[in-house]
């Protein structure tokens, strides 16, 4: 039917919902925006981002570019693979291209990502042009990409975009495919609202692959006659028919208003009558859609003399309104479509008039009780409700978010605080109760760390419990494997620099409450040791400090604020000086890495190799003086140095 056919790509050739919607909960998250339900989401796929950003939560340019840049963050590495091809299509553009159709791309989408779908489905080779946006915005609008698609056909000699048709499953498909004079053809398996193709005047539409390869090929695969069953797919009724034909008479659906003879569908000259679309040249009859001789009124399918009116496609007499497609009682409109009782629904004409030869109006499906409202026509219809019409959130105000951001990191910590204070003071209590923890200096240190580990435990499963939302626990980008290495050595250095810096400094000496912690750091057993700073430790700080608090902070400011402050924070967190100096320079560090790996599992390693590292050399070790001496401390700082610098650079070459 058509030498040269354009495909738009999502929700045309592959399903994109679970990439795009995931990718567009991402960008939302960094707003302020909790959604959880993607099927909210779905108005996103087709038009461009921007555009929809600003349309559905009414961002203004710069927040929406803002939320491009963190949907293209989760889209680029694992949302574009969340995609999965119809079912048919890779054969349909296989036989498409065997039968000399020139096949090409018209998507919206960045031409990278399209790119890269395109050869995880394998089906890059059946199209000979693949244009989409770019990242820099341009060719943002539907129009000019299919205007470049054109040019890139001129070079090759087709300029004629009348032999051209343009499939896809948005109004934005359709309207580019008028804006450059090309047929187009709407699929409603995609993501349009149901009547958003006929609006748009989409000139044929079909619900599914099958029904595309019928009309594009006429046939099944494997099936060389050209006869295919009436069954499957089918072209829609047009949303408007011309007034004034002669009543009882099938018109052409998109024939210009007045004609009183009909087109070819879409090409060539005007017939008397309306031509076979898939066959032969023109009859002054209506033929017979299979085969056999001509009829003067429009024939039964499946043989069987004509009628002067519609027949009934599958036996009984025919009727002069649009029959009951698979039995039960005719309408005057179009009735319920596999039986049942009667229903004000699709193509219903006003009563007055009759379905051919007046007017006929677009009334929503099922409008029960005079309300209008959009429901499936039957179950499992792929027309279900793709997004219903209501108002979406506005983003917070800068202040507003500040707020929130200050209210939740300051819940969490108070959380946290509360949960090991309450668990510890409890544990503490049993185990001076029923084992004498209190009868000499060292049982009485043994069951406070005990009682501080199990405190731990208990923050760290409420805070997560609660924010683990909030939370990055599975790293969207990939991780090289050698940064891990530099990591290790900057946690181990970084640590033990600043170890020695503060020794030097003599900070402790004004710090009391310092000292009193390093004394009940010392006196535990080993392996209680390294469970509390090694494992338990890292799990809840982290959860609170990073994972919620620096989450927070990055969202109202950027990476290297929201590093610092949290950082700062998780100074004074600790109470004594000592302390807050070396866990506000630990903290940002441990921001950064979070921010540069992505996962939290990330600062949990490095902040368990840092007190590790400074609770085996110093605590355990009698040589852990010699760490602390000048020399030591500038050898120690300046591989930490080296170690960021080269882990930064490896990661971000992942």
């Amino acid at each position: 039917m058509f030498s040269y056919l354009l495909f738009d790509l999502d929700g045309t050739i592959s399903d994109p919902k679970q990439g795009i919607c995931g990718s567009v909960q991402y960008a939302l998250q960094s707003f302020g925006i909790e959604e959880p339900d993607l099927d909210k989401l779905e108005p996103f796929i087709g038009p461009p981002l921007e555009d929809s950003f600003m349309q559905f939560y009414h961002f203004d340019k710069e927040q929406a570019q803002q939320a491009i840049e963190k949907y293209r963050e989760r889209f680029s590495v694992t949302g574009k693979y969340e995609n999965v091809m119809y079912p048919g299509m890779a054969e349909l553009l296989r036989d498409l291209q065997a039968s000399g159709a020139h096949l090409a791309v018209a998507s919206s989408k960045p031409l990278v990502f399209v790119e890269d779908i395109l050869c995880y489905f394998g089906i890059r080779q059946y199209f000979e042009i693949v244009v989409g946006s770019g990242l820099d915005g341009s060719l943002g609008k539907k129009e000019d990409v299919v205007a470049e698609v054109l040019r890139q056909f001129a070079q090759r000699g087709a300029t004629d975009p009348a032999g051209m048709a343009l499939v896809g499953d948005r109004k934005f498909d359709v309207e580019g495919a008028k804006a450059t004079g090309m047929h187009s053809i709407g699929v409603s398996y995609g993501y349009a609202a149901p009547g958003e193709l006929e609006e748009a005047g989409a000139e044929f539409i079909v619900r599914d692959v099958e029904g595309l390869r019928r009309l594009l090929l006429g046939r099944q695969p494997g099936n060389s006659t050209g006869v295919f069953p009436d069954r499957g797919a089918r072209l829609q009724p047009p949303p408007y028919v011309g007034i004034g034909g002669q009543q009882g008479a099938h018109q052409h659906p998109y024939v210009e208003y007045g004609q009183q003879e009909y087109q070819q569908a879409y090409t060539g000259p005007y017939q008397r009558a309306y031509q076979q679309p898939y066959a032969g040249s023109g009859q002054q009859e209506y033929q017979h859609p299979y085969g056999g001789p001509g009829q003067q009124e429009y024939q039964h399918p499946y043989g069987g003399p004509g009628q002067q009116e519609y027949q009934q496609s599958y036996g009984g007499p025919g009727q002069q309104g649009y029959p009951q497609p698979y039995g039960g009682s005719n309408q005057q409109g179009y009735p319920q479509p596999y039986g049942g009782p009667e229903q004000q629904e699709y193509w219903q004409p006003y009563p007055e008039t009759q379905p051919y030869g007046g007017q006929l109006q677009r009334q929503s499906f099922y409008a029960e009780n005079g309300r209008p409202g959009y429901r499936s026509s039957y179950p499992g219809n792929p027309w279900r409700d793709r997004y219903r019409q209501r108002p979406m959130p506005r983003p917070d105000t800068r202040g507003k978010k500040i707020l929130k951001a200050i209210g939740i990191s300051a819940l969490a910590m108070a959380t946290y605080y509360v949960v090991v204070s309450m668990a510890a003071t409890i544990v503490l209590m049993v185990g001076m109760a029923a084992f004498g923890a209190g009868e000499d200096n060292n049982t009485y240190y043994y069951w406070l760390n005990l009682a501080n580990a199990a405190g731990i435990v208990a923050g760290f499963a409420a805070c997560f419990g609660i924010w683990q939302k909030s939370i990055r626990l599975r790293s969207t980008r990939p991780v090289h494997k050698l940064s891990l290495i530099p990591m290790a050595i900057l946690a181990a250095a970084l640590a033990m620099g600043m170890n020695g810096l503060l020794t030097l400094a003599e900070l402790y000496k004004y710090s009391p409450s310092y000292q009193e912690v390093a004394e009940l750091q010392g006196d535990i057993p080993i392996w209680l040791g390294v469970l509390s700073y090694g494992i338990l430790a890292p799990l809840g700080e982290e959860t609170v400090f990073r994972g919620v608090v620096y989450g927070k902070l990055k969202k109202i400011s950027n990476v290297p604020i929201a590093a610092l402050l949290s950082g700062l924070i998780f100074g004074l967190f600790h109470g004594n000086l000592v302390q807050a100096v070396y866990a506000t320079v630990l903290g940002v560090v441990l921001a950064l890495v979070y921010e540069l790996y992505d996962s939290i599992w990330f600062p949990m390693l490095f902040h368990g190799i840092a007190n590790l590292f400074v609770y085996f050399m110093i605590d355990l070790t009698g040589i852990g003086g010699i760490f602390l001496i000048p020399v030591s401390a500038l050898f120690f700082l300046a591989m930490s140095a080296v170690c960021l610098v080269l882990m930064v650079k490896w990661q971000k070459n992942a």
